[in-house]
């Protein structure tokens, strides 16, 4: 799958290493904030870089399709093998973003059906769980394609992820809610959408950790210069972009973010979104 984006980048590249004799396989969603993890990856002939729709990520890794994947985070708990996350980077965000937003009709407490975009993995979960503990309330959920179906004109809420969020919200809509700001108000602590996973058994774990948290610290050396290029391809005006990437999303992963993510099952647990909370597993970085 081609990049909705421009794919011309700087001559530089992040290097596998040396000791790594064939290609790596690493799936990604198509999005713009999944840009500054990959960008240095992106003209590496070590490394075969694979765009998909979130919900196939689980499954290119369940069938040996991809060794590492960009993974939501609700999928975690989903996933058979079991996996292991890398810690090498993630999407984040410790408050506000453009990209995770329900469009209602009505005030938040007032939603009881949420029409949600089929890539809303995690920020389904997430929905479903802020409006169990806020508001006492079982949110009714309909899927749809937000790429290529329209709405119905009588839906009250609906909830977008990713570039749509921007390039193509719905119209005739009075709110907006920003769902990870809702988390960090209720936590304090960081959301994190999707993380760096693979099967816990590959024995390519040392070398994809360095080669991925190259890749972010390349990526986040050129934010700017990222969202200037890929801003038009993406649907995103340009100075909303630049501050998407340098100042909503984050991509380092942290001991909070590895909080924040262990809160989110747990709760999402408690709310009867995952039938057994599993402990997770994590590359050991020391």
């Amino acid at each position: 799958m081609t990049s909705q984006a421009d794919d011309s980048i700087s001559s530089d590249s992040v290097s596998l290493p040396h000791e790594a004799a064939s290609q790596v396989r690493i799936a990604v969603p198509t999005y713009l904030g999944v840009r500054p993890l990959v960008e240095g990856l992106r003209k590496n002939p070590s490394v075969q870089l694979s765009e998909a729709p979130p919900s196939r990520l689980h499954d290119m890794l369940a069938h040996d399709l991809a060794d590492v994947a960009l993974l939501s985070t609700i999928d975690l708990q989903h996933a058979s093998p079991p996996l292991c996350v890398l810690p090498a980077g993630c999407i984040a965000a410790s408050g506000g973003t453009f990209s995770t937003r329900i469009f209602t009709r009505v005030l938040p407490e007032d939603i009881h059906v949420l029409w949600v975009d089929e890539e809303a993995r995690t920020a389904t979960a997430l929905a479903k769980m802020l409006w169990k503990y806020n508001y006492a309330r079982d949110l009714r959920i309909i899927p749809f394609n937000a790429r290529f179906d329209t709405l119905p004109a009588d839906a009250e809420s609906a909830l977008l992820v990713g570039d749509k969020v921007v390039s193509q919200p719905p119209v005739a809509y009075d709110r907006q809610v920003d769902i990870s700001t809702m988390w960090f108000e209720m936590t304090g602590l960081p959301f994190v959408f999707a993380v760096w996973t693979m099967v816990r058994t590959c024995a390519l774990c040392d070398r994809l950790y360095a080669l991925l948290r190259d890749a972010r610290e390349f990526g986040q050396g050129r934010l700017e210069e990222i969202a200037h290029r890929c801003a038009p391809g993406a649907g995103w005006p340009d100075d909303l972009a630049v501050r998407y990437l340098t100042k909503n999303l984050q991509f380092d992963f942290t001991e909070a973010h590895a909080d924040g993510v262990e809160e989110f099952l747990s709760r999402a647990a408690e709310c009867g979104l995952i039938d057994e909370l599993r402990p997770l597993n994590f590359y050991p970085t020391d």
